[in-house]
């Protein structure tokens, strides 16, 4: 059984049960030494629980489910590490292995599992398949990208010509790969290395299986006709090795699988265990030592080739490719954080972390966006739904439950109003504004009695009784069927000053506003008297936090994942005076409220400039933090921000 277990890990499972974040403190202090510790990214169970029933003591009052969940998060030999004897033999003989996982996937041009599901969102709303407003809901609700390929799989099956269609578009581009399977490349001579896997996926098995049979072909005489069908136990027991095996003989043409399960080949998985982005990593025997540096070769930008892949892997000089170290020590083994990033990096980072003097309190000034559950009906919660009342209020896929749009709003009597709000989703936000009205609103009843709820609201939301009957909370008896199933604190979404932050997102979004504003999860919202919100916009969204976030904070490849986390560990610098960044940012809302379309470029830059000038950054560094910096060191010198 596992010892240790990730936060992510946790995380993933609080959000996929519903459990809020008072319940999963008082989960995590019953199960684990130091767990509010704030530079830890895994857990250690407490010693005395040893095995999965007293794990299961613990959480005996929790549902069925989430108990099954831990169980298999836990019940794992080994805490995912690799083998003892198979570590050995592997280093043996300098070897070098690669271990298959979604960054194959990458690295051959192909969508990792959050690329898949964005595309089959798209697949889908462009053929007519889902309404702008599923598309709009799924993209930013549904977080697990496996659940959402599920979604896709009951619109459009892989073993349907257009599910068919959608995978040859990602995977058989240019048509040279047959049926689409990027495994292909894996057994073939450029990957001659030793192919290790935790997990056994079906593209893979195929290409395998294919290569099997083309050598049990070469190797017999037999003629076609009077050729057996290939044995999948003799494939298995000479291709796949699941156990332990003698040190002689490694053969790269085999799989070498370290723990886990074979998982059933008929559903369709890119890869079934890969919940987050994973690497290749290469290991080599080497002496070991106490501190040691660990490196990270990488290729950056895009439209590389498979040449490029060989040529990283064999560390040669090549284009847009990166190697960079990190460093092992006693501070990384306790927990501590491993940075890849170069010494000049480095140095900046503490540079801006050492100017920082104000943090953002993670539990009183950042909150995450409302869980209506549900916002519309889907193909999953209609299901709850008795087909009588299907029929009888004619409900389909699509319909707003607790989101609905401004033709439906406009449907309510005038004694409802106060209950609705505007709703706004990531795409109708931009950096510093708000770039349209909201093309849907939420219906936000929280802790209110049954009799004071509106009777048009009670008409429409009875509908639906059954989809919130079913939630969590209701079984317990804390929440009513017409009531929000995480309404956060609505102080944070009524008018007055914040900040909206986009949650997930290509470049970090944050957005001053001080009208009413409400979101769901796809977002974070700061509110907070300590500090001047103007100033604030100015300083997240400046280049120099971007700078930080990329480096420190969380990324999905290339995409930042800003979460509560991330954003209460930005180093906030508060000066005593402000050099002018709450003003730009004034004029930046000015311009925008005037045309939405206005270029606030040479603003933004103004800002960029005094960030870095309040971070100390000399004009070498700041050529590190943005090399497109268009000033010369004599202007950037020139820049003064006061007495800072």
């Amino acid at each position: 059984m596992r010892r240790f277990i990730y936060n992510a890990e946790l995380e993933i499972l609080f959000q996929e049960y519903d459990i809020e974040e008072i319940e999963s403190n008082r989960i995590k202090s019953k199960l684990f030494k130091d767990p509010f510790s704030s530079n830890s990214k895994q857990f250690q169970l407490l010693n005395e629980i040893d095995n999965i029933s007293k794990i299961h003591a613990v959480l005996e009052n929790e549902n069925d489910y989430f108990r099954g969940a831990v169980k298999d998060i836990f019940e794992i030999n080994e805490d995912l590490q690799i083998d003892g004897q198979f570590r050995k033999i592997l280093l043996s003989d300098e070897k070098v292995a690669v271990f298959i996982g979604a960054g194959v996937s990458k690295l051959l041009k192909y969508p990792l599992w959050g690329e898949l599901a964005s595309k089959s969102i798209q697949h889908l709303w462009n053929v007519g398949k889902i309404s702008f407003a599923e598309k709009d809901s799924l993209s930013a609700e549904v977080s697990d990208p496996k659940q959402i390929l599920s979604i896709f799989d009951k619109y459009c099956s892989r073993m349907d010509v257009e599910g068919k269609q959608f995978y040859k578009s990602i995977f058989d581009k240019d048509g040279t790969i047959k049926n689409g399977n990027p495994y292909q490349y894996l057994v073939s001579p450029y990957f001659d290395w030793l192919k290790v896997t935790s997990n056994v996926e079906f593209s893979l098995v195929k290409a395998l299986l294919k290569n099997y049979q083309n050598t049990q072909d070469e190797n017999s005489s037999t003629s076609k006709s009077s050729k057996k069908a290939i044995n999948k136990e003799d494939f298995f027991d000479e291709y796949i090795v699941s156990k332990i095996f003698p040190a002689s003989n490694l053969d790269p043409d085999k799989l070498y699988y370290l723990h886990g399960r074979i998982d059933d080949f008929g559903s369709f998985e890119i890869f079934e265990n890969a919940s987050i982005q994973t690497m290749i990593m290469l290991f080599q025997k080497k002496q070991v030592l106490d501190d040691y540096k660990f490196e990270l070769s990488k290729l950056t930008g895009s439209d590389h080739t498979l040449n490029d892949v060989v040529m990283l892997l064999d560390k040669k000089e090549i284009d847009n490719a990166s190697y960079i170290e990190a460093k092992v020590n006693d501070s990384i083994r306790n927990g501590g954080y491993l940075v890849f990033t170069n010494q000049e990096s480095e140095l900046i980072l503490e540079k801006i972390k050492k100017k920082g003097n104000f943090y953002l309190d993670k539990k009183e000034e950042i909150v995450q966006g409302i869980v209506p559950n549900p916002d519309v009906v889907n193909t999953r919660n209609i299901k709850k739904i008795p087909n009588s009342s299907v029929k009888k209020y004619d409900i389909s896929v699509g319909d707003g439950v607790f989101v609905i749009s401004k033709t439906n709003k406009d449907l309510f009597k005038r004694e409802a109003i106060d209950y609705i709000k505007p709703l706004y989703h990531p795409n109708e936000v931009e950096k510093y504004s708000l770039t349209s009205s909201p093309s849907d609103f939420m219906i936000y009843l929280s802790k209110i009695e049954e009799d004071q709820v509106p009777t048009s609201l009670l008409n429409h939301l009875s509908k639906y009784k059954e989809i919130m009957e079913a939630r969590r909370e209701n079984k317990k008896g804390s929440r009513d069927y017409f009531e929000l199933h995480w309404p956060r604190d609505e102080v944070f979404f009524t008018k007055g000053p914040k900040i909206l932050s986009v949650r997930k997102c290509s470049e970090p979004t944050f957005t001053y506003t001080e009208a009413e504003t409400y979101v769901m999860m796809a977002f974070n919202i700061i509110r907070s008297d300590r500090l001047n919100l103007k100033y604030a916009a100015g300083l997240l969204n400046s280049n120099l936090i971007k700078y930080w976030l990329k480096s420190r904070g969380k990324m999905q490849g290339n995409n930042f994942q800003i979460d509560n986390e991330p954003l209460s560990e930005i180093p906030i610098y508060k000066p005593d005076t402000d050099p002018g960044i709450a003003d730009l940012v004034d004029q930046i809302l000015s311009q925008k409220e005037s045309d939405p379309e206005t270029d606030t470029q040479s603003l933004e830059k103004k800002i960029d400039t005094l960030v870095y000038k309040l971070y100390n950054l000399t004009w070498e560094e700041v050529q590190v933090v943005d090399p497109e910096f268009g000033m010369s060191e004599e202007e950037y010198e020139g820049v003064g921000v006061g007495n800072e």
